[in-house]
């Protein structure tokens, strides 16, 4: 038996992800996307990327964070490798840089029991209804227009559509949710397992076999770097500032610049 239960107001969020096949200018791609529901109001946050590593895993809770304008007291989580080192009952331990990662934003993190998929049936059917009505036989032209598309099915579906719970549309519900949501620090996330680079005297920090470019002021100094999505690298200042965002090229050795840096 399952007993359907009802979270308070900014108590709990749902955190998951699943891989599809879509089509990115005629040709065949798996792409992941990540979705962060509220539990309260059931509004989602769905974030594509290429790749479900840690450093995707992260911006994605990131996103939606930034989405929702703040926190919810617990995230429920599966026990994947990039939250749980250890599963196991009795010796169970969380993956270090994840929980960096909700000390930062005040989150509890809470696993969900293994095996045991309905715990956070919230978050689990949302991706059947994202599989039906928004990826299934359709196309994009590339992954940028695909996470267009993505955010405005957010906006012009998702977010209207009433719930067969709340019998409440969420962003209507989501209106009562948002002020009891934890506020957002000042800066965002840099753990410790970040990569550091020095930028060279022209401008230019390497990263998987490439070079790119930042911007002048940051010549000879250190900065942060993250892969983001699969298919971009974010760049930030020892102080946790964005300062300049490529996508990864595919081929080696290539130098990859934004003049608006010189």
């Amino acid at each position: 038996l399952t007993e359907r239960f009802e979270t308070p107001a900014a108590h709990q969020g749902q955190f998951d992800w699943s891989p599809y096949t879509i089509a990115l200018g005629g040709c065949t791609v798996k792409v992941i996307v990540f979705c962060l529901i509220l539990a309260f109001s059931r509004r989602k946050f769905y974030w594509p990327a290429l790749d479900e590593t840690q450093s995707s895993v992260f911006a994605a809770v990131e996103a939606a964070l930034q989405h929702f304008g703040g926190s919810p007291k617990e995230l429920l989580v599966d026990n994947a490798r990039v939250f749980v080192d250890n599963a196991n009952r009795v010796h169970f331990q969380w993956n270090r840089h994840f929980l960096e990662l909700c000390g930062h934003y005040s989150i509890k993190p809470v696993a969900c029991q293994p095996y045991r998929a309905r715990t956070k049936g919230k978050v689990e059917r949302p991706f059947y209804y994202l599989e039906q009505q928004f990826i299934k036989g359709d196309g994009w032209e590339s992954f940028d227009s695909f996470a267009r598309a993505l955010a405005a099915f957010i906006a012009d579906d998702l977010d209207q559509r009433v719930h067969a719970t709340t019998r409440e549309r969420p962003i209507d519900r989501f209106k009562s949710e948002q002020p009891l949501l934890t506020p957002l620090p000042a800066r965002p996330f840099v753990g410790t397992n970040e990569e550091m680079r020095k930028v060279s005297w022209d401008c230019l920090i390497s990263f998987g076999g490439s070079r790119y470019s930042v911007p002048w002021e940051y010549a000879a100094k250190h900065v942060w770097v993250r892969p983001s999505q699969g298919i971009g690298l974010v760049v930030r200042s020892q102080k946790g500032t964005e300062i300049a965002r490529h996508w990864i090229t595919a081929q080696k050795g290539m130098t990859v610049i934004d003049p608006a840096h010189y």
